[in-house]
């Protein structure tokens, strides 16, 4: 019997990848997936003009897995999650690579629609010192445009309690890192305080976007500024962030 090819065995997760890749890269270029047998993994190659080739690669399990959400319109919390999965492995190995997505990755994640976030939870919390410096800086930034935003607006302060809370929260991070030898590490941190950290590295991102723009012909400084800003992306989607929400005011400071 002919082993089947990737297409035929999961043609909805297959076509799924496609699109999602087509919509981003309308110029790009995707050869037909192919097995890596050895891990067991499925691979989609896509090209797009003159930049290197992007290797997609997921599990046989996820696919396998995720081709009846897509056959079955699953929108449940199982199905937005792992739509998530998909969509930003695409968009940060495509944005790695220096392809234009047409967006910006922060974007993506202050819109990210879930209902399945943590809640209430405390848990120890353990990063290294370059991400910690990276977070207070993040909340440093966020701490400016916070304060301004309330003292232009201190006359509705009753419409903005949420945003005074979380800068109290926020001013106590950054008091506990300056007097902690610049460390974050926790115990057992909230996910009052988890959802700043996650607003941190976004704000980081958002910023490295801005620095990145008009900066057309300067290869080497969008490629330098691209490499951190999937960093962090990456960081974001592997570890405990992906189970926490943003704060809901950090949209209207990221998106333009």
């Amino acid at each position: 019997m002919p082993v089947q090819s990737i297409e035929e065995k999961f043609p909805e997760a297959s076509k799924y990848v496609r699109t999602r890749v087509f919509e981003v890269c309308a110029a790009c270029n995707i050869e037909p997936a192919y097995w890596d047998h050895e891990r067991w993994v499925c691979r989609f190659r896509v090209r797009s003009n003159d930049q290197p080739v992007v290797v997609l690669e997921f599990s046989e399990e996820n696919m396998e897995d995720f081709d009846p959400v897509i056959k079955n319109n699953d929108h449940t919390d199982y199905g937005l999650r792992f739509r998530s999965y998909i969509d930003f492995k695409i968009y940060i190995e495509l944005g790695k690579a220096g392809v234009n997505l047409g967006f910006r990755i922060s974007d993506k994640f202050v819109q990210e629609n879930r209902k399945d976030w943590w809640k209430d939870k405390y848990v120890p919390v353990s990063f290294g010192k370059e991400i910690d410096k990276l977070l207070y800086e993040g909340l440093k930034g966020i701490e400016i445009r916070l304060a301004q935003t309330l003292s232009d607006n201190s006359d509705i302060a009753d419409s903005l309690t949420e945003r005074q809370q979380d800068l109290d929260r926020l001013r106590g991070i950054l008091g506990y890192y300056e007097s902690h030898e610049g460390s974050l590490d926790e115990t057992a941190a909230s996910i009052q305080s988890l959802r700043l950290l996650k607003a941190a590295a976004i704000w980081q991102m958002f910023s490295l976007e801005n620095r990145r723009e008009g900066q057309g012909n300067h290869p080497d400084i969008v490629q330098g500024l691209n490499n951190r800003i999937y960093s962090i992306a990456e960081f974001l989607r592997n570890g405990l962030f992906l189970e926490i929400e943003p704060p809901s005011w950090l949209k209207g400071y990221v998106i333009r």
